[in-house]
């Protein structure tokens, strides 16, 4: 299950997050990055992203018919050359959305054999632990932010990844049951 949410993020949520993501971006002492996403400096539980994915579960919970846990937060600013390979999440993404808050250029997603490109504001719901989702090619716009939000079922399989709590306890982002229960044709790295 993979929809988009038209207006997630509102003209007034719209006029905090873009300044908000351009300050943080120009305060950067030097270009970081991950490696699954070259080029893309993100933010882990960035404060003000933080405070949205909090905002936002209501909605989600609605959109899914769901009782949700928050799980992790984080946002990512693509630059001209980033991309992002077909991929699946670790458990406590298990349901996630993907909101785009500014972008220079299109680059749609791919999500079960299906392309999807976000407007401004527009954010997409789909189970991460089970749905490959990545980006074809390379990004070729001059920047793109992207909130991730991450919620697990609270009352599913993965609800002890709560508050990304499994993580922060044990250092590992799979237990010996989550490898039990994922489906057998998704990534476990």
């Amino acid at each position: 299950m993979a929809n988009v949410i038209k207006n997630f993020f509102t003209a007034s949520d719209l006029a905090i997050l873009q300044p908000y993501c351009r300050v943080r971006i120009e305060d950067m002492p030097a270009l970081t990055d991950d490696t699954q996403t070259p080029l893309a400096p993100n933010f882990y539980n960035d404060a003000l992203a933080t405070v949205f994915h909090r905002l936002k579960k209501p909605l989600v919970e609605k959109n899914l018919n769901k009782t949700l846990n928050t799980t992790y937060v984080y946002w990512r600013y693509y630059g001209y050359g980033s991309k992002l390979d077909m991929h699946t999440d670790r458990p406590s993404c298990e349901w996630s959305i993907t909101a785009c808050v500014n972008k220079t250029d299109d680059w749609p997603l791919i999500i079960k054999g299906e392309t999807v490109e976000l407007g401004i504001g527009d954010a997409l719901v789909y189970n991460g632990v089970a749905d490959r989702h990545g980006r074809p090619g390379t990004y070729q716009g001059d920047g793109m932010a992207q909130i991730f939000m991450h919620y697990v079922d609270a009352n599913g399989r993965f609800a002890h990844h709560s508050n990304d709590e499994y993580l922060k306890q044990t250092g590992s982002n799979y237990s010996v049951e989550d490898k039990e229960l994922m489906p057998q044709n998704i990534d476990q790295t």
